[in-house]
């Protein structure tokens, strides 16, 4: 699908098994690297592996991790690193979301989609950089925001908005602060992407009649690929001079009113 060469590189993907994260091993591995993968759903995340690497003919293996643990986080990267020796390249792509009046809406509601939407992108980040990039001289982390956190909305999850919010102030944080090691991070903020594992398990997101009456100035919802462009292009050789920013790959719909 694209040409860049990812060669002798190492990528972790988060949030991995299925939807965007899938795709993102995929792209990843098209374009040479080897992969390693985690999520939660075991099942799905092993089948993705295999699927996978029959498809891309790439090392690509998977583990186990929830991202908002910290001895999750940690005990992943450690075995990581010691099965492919590196990581280069990081995406921090795992995500929850849950549904509720905001009256209603629980402390552990709010604290599960704060411990895997932001808590996690610094762990993990935290981890890669310690472990593998700060030793090797430098690397790519790019995290997956959402159009969540620039707008809010009456769907009842506070906890999303808030979660994706504190990511694109990550994103300018980690990379201010890891720029002197030579890692650059960015964000890609997706809209509604008809393979998102959120959209996808959503009648109304994946219903393109939603979109032809919505906000959304290409009055469609993305598809398969349309965020993998920029994902690659943050984590290749060929940005090298581009960090703290966030890029929107959402039709249009955070320029318009």
């Amino acid at each position: 699908m694209y040409k860049f060469d990812f060669s002798g590189k190492v990528a972790l993907v988060t949030g991995a098994a299925e939807g965007l994260g899938k795709e993102f091993v995929q792209t990843i591995a098209e374009q040479g690297a080897d992969v390693a993968m985690c999520d939660v759903q075991d099942e799905k995340g092993e089948a993705t592996a295999k699927e996978l690497v029959e498809l891309t003919g790439k090392k690509i293996k998977y583990w186990h991790c929830n991202v908002g643990r910290e001895e999750e986080v940690v005990k992943m990267v450690s075995e990581v690193v010691a099965e492919y020796g590196k990581i280069d390249m990081l995406v921090n792509n795992a995500g929850r979301l849950t549904y509720g009046p905001i009256e209603e809406y629980s402390f552990e509601q709010w604290n599960d989609v704060i411990q895997t939407d932001l808590t996690g992108p610094w762990l993990c980040s935290r981890e890669v950089v310690k472990q593998s990039m700060m030793k090797n001289g430098g690397g790519k982390i790019v995290c997956i925001s959402s159009v969540a956190g620039q707008y809010g909305t009456p769907a009842g999850c506070p906890s999303y908005h808030a979660a994706k919010g504190g990511v694109l102030g990550l994103i300018k944080g980690l990379a201010v602060e890891y720029a002197q090691y030579g890692v650059l991070v960015n964000g890609v903020g997706p809209g509604t992407i008809l393979n998102g594992g959120m959209t996808s398990r959503s009648k109304v997101a994946s219903n393109p009649d939603t979109h032809k009456k919505g906000r959304c100035p290409l009055k469609r919802a993305g598809d398969f690929g349309e965020l993998s462009g920029a994902v690659i292009y943050f984590l290749s050789d060929e940005n090298s001079f581009t960090t703290g920013q966030n890029i929107m790959i959402d039709g249009g719909t955070t320029s318009a009113l």
